[in-house]
């Protein structure tokens, strides 16, 4: 199996699959041992009902690049975070365990998204035929049976977000290290300097001038600070080793996250 990493930057999207609403949100498809609690999630506005729009998933053999199983997918989101849910599925046979494999979600005979793990696909067969997948660039492996794969971040859609390396799952619920805010939910005129971050001071600083609720998480996401400011000022994060990280900040009800680079 192959090692696992994690990317630091967002990951660029085929035309196919950039500024959906509905997305593949996390996956689970490979755990040390016998296949555990294997699945996907899909993430999408609350109140959509996947059966009246004939969403389906096909799962996509590496090797020759053809279809092995297809799940017709059903339920309605329910708002589980500022308007967006979630919907676990699995239960439907085993997901290939990769070097490469791969899924493509499809919208009324539609591709709206091909993704991969553990390198590229191109499609012979099923809605895919002859398009290439992007790869997620994170894999399973040796992982524990309560991990998964999940997106990571803050935004409506997918192109907002990164993919971790395995974290403790979290199946049909909002990922732990993911924000989906409402638009126009965010805090007014939030600035966070300077980034990268070299003397372990960072400034937050907000119109309102509020008391505010601090977290920063790692790329694992892992949280790795959090505290309250009264008002605008300086947060020391000197502790925290060289890296990327996740800001996120509450104030007044409204949520603003940031990616922060230590130095």
């Amino acid at each position: 199996m192959k090692k696992t990493y994690f990317i630091l930057a967002t990951l660029f999207i085929t035309a196919l699959s950039f500024g959906q609403a509905v997305f593949i949100n996390e996956i689970h498809y490979d755990n040390a041992g016998a296949d555990v609690n294997e699945g996907f999630e899909i993430t999408g506005p609350a109140g959509t009902d996947l059966s009246t729009d004939l969403y389906t998933v096909e799962l996509y053999n590496g090797s020759n690049g053809t279809v092995y199983d297809t799940v017709n997918l059903t339920g309605v989101f329910s708002d589980q975070q500022n308007g967006m849910g979630t919907i676990w599925f699995t239960g439907f046979g085993s997901m290939q365990n990769g070097a490469p494999d791969g899924l493509a979600l499809i919208k009324n005979g539609v591709v709206v998204q091909f993704l991969s793990y553990e390198g590229q696909i191109t499609a012979t067969g099923g809605m895919a035929n002859g398009t290439t997948s992007t790869d997620i660039g994170v894999s399973e492996g040796n992982s524990g049976t309560d991990l998964s794969l999940q997106l990571t971040g803050t935004g409506n859609d997918y192109s907002d977000f990164v993919w971790s390396t395995p974290i403790t799952a979290t199946r049909g619920a909002i990922n732990s290290s993911q924000v989906l805010p409402v638009q126009r939910n965010e805090i007014e005129n939030f600035t966070v300097y300077p980034n990268p971050v070299i003397d372990g001071r960072v400034t937050i600083n907000t119109m309102n001038n509020g008391a505010k609720a601090v977290q920063i998480f790692d790329m694992l996401g892992k949280q790795v600070l959090a505290t309250k400011m009264e008002q605008n000022g300086v947060l020391k994060v000197n502790s925290l080793t060289t890296g990327m990280y996740l800001l996120k900040v509450e104030e007044e009800g409204k949520v603003s996250t940031n990616r922060l680079l230590i130095e």
